[in-house]
């Protein structure tokens, strides 16, 4: 059974609260959802340590974000009332750093995680669909700019959360959250869309 944690663009040990929810060293609770064997958070990552209790640096200045080999994370547009329930965001750095963003005993997805997730719904053509939230913006009820087509059957219920590119810039602005998922996985720096 694999453990994986959904990161846009995801301890010293780490707490199960109830039977499908973890806590980070930070206290922020995950819910948990198993589909087809593999084991997902249902919310994205917003840890701000790594595995080992180290600090991840909080990048604000675009010049900070891809300096080599130096973790970080931000807000989407450094406020942080974007954290609930979009979660944070975290460079190639963090995301592939040794001491692991994610709590003990899980992972960031691969390329392959995400295509047996994909594969569960039909693949990549039509994932999205049983994945994602089904409110919209414009109705009040979610994330998602109409239309919105998803039936979120997987009960994974993805939100959107924008980007941050190398340069350190915002993407996925007001007039496009909520159009697109860009999916980070741990072999990979380019930016995937779904």
């Amino acid at each position: 059974m694999y453990k994986i944690i959904l990161i846009l663009i995801y301890s010293i040990s780490f707490q199960i609260v109830a039977q499908n929810q973890v806590l980070d060293l930070d206290g922020n609770q995950y819910d948990i959802i198993n589909i087809g064997g593999q084991v997902w958070f249902k919310q994205n990552l917003r840890t701000t340590k790594f595995s080992n209790g180290e600090i991840i640096p909080n990048s604000i200045g675009n010049g900070t974000w891809a300096i080599e080999g130096m973790p970080a994370w931000c807000y989407w547009y450094n406020d942080s009332v974007n954290q609930y329930p979009q979660g944070t965001l975290y460079n190639w750095y963090s995301v592939n750093d040794s001491r692991n963003i994610c709590p003990q005993g899980w992972k960031v997805p691969t390329v392959a995680d995400w295509t047996i997730l994909f594969a569960n719904f039909g693949g990549n053509q039509l994932a999205g669909e049983a994945l994602k939230d089904t409110g919209t913006i414009e109705n009040g009820t979610g994330l998602w700019h109409a239309p919105n087509l998803a039936t979120n059957i997987s009960d994974f219920t993805c939100v959107p959360l924008g980007y941050r590119s190398q340069n350190g810039t915002f993407g996925g602005g007001m007039k496009t959250l909520g159009t697109g998922q860009i999916r980070l996985t741990s072999m990979t720096k380019r930016r995937e869309f779904i």
